[in-house]
């Protein structure tokens, strides 16, 4: 795979969220060797004097079946999350969707289809 592109937009870029996103990078390929290129954006939309900044997070990836796009967008009233802990959820959900389409592309189901038998209390 080809280096992944990192864009800051409304952010100040810095060496340790960039080494942060590289390490997220290199974990996501050991679960997904078949990423053939990554792009992430982490922006900072609204400047919140008495809530802090909130942070986007969007990683892109081309694998092997088509594209995955994945956004994660912090809560307005959740003004206690930083653009590390943005940046872990979003490649958190990133991890998700690949071993999702993986198991897909793989024929495997999931674990939680309709033929699932169902427990119903008694009042």
């Amino acid at each position: 795979m080809q280096p992944a592109q990192i864009t800051y937009h409304g952010v100040e870029p810095s060496e340790a969220l960039t080494a942060l996103i590289e390490s997220r990078v290199a974990q996501l390929e050991r679960v997904c060797g078949s990423i053939q290129s990554m792009r992430v954006l982490v922006d900072a939309p609204h400047h919140h004097q008495r809530h802090g900044n909130h942070f986007r997070v969007r990683v892109e990836m081309t694998v092997a079946g088509g594209d995955i796009v994945v956004g994660h967008d912090v809560d307005e009233h959740a003004g206690n999350e930083d653009a590390y802990a943005a940046v872990r959820r979003a490649f958190d959900a990133a991890r998700r969707c690949v071993t999702t389409a993986q198991s897909r592309r793989h024929g495997k189901e999931r674990a939680h289809t309709d033929r699932r038998p169902t427990i119903r209390h008694a009042r």
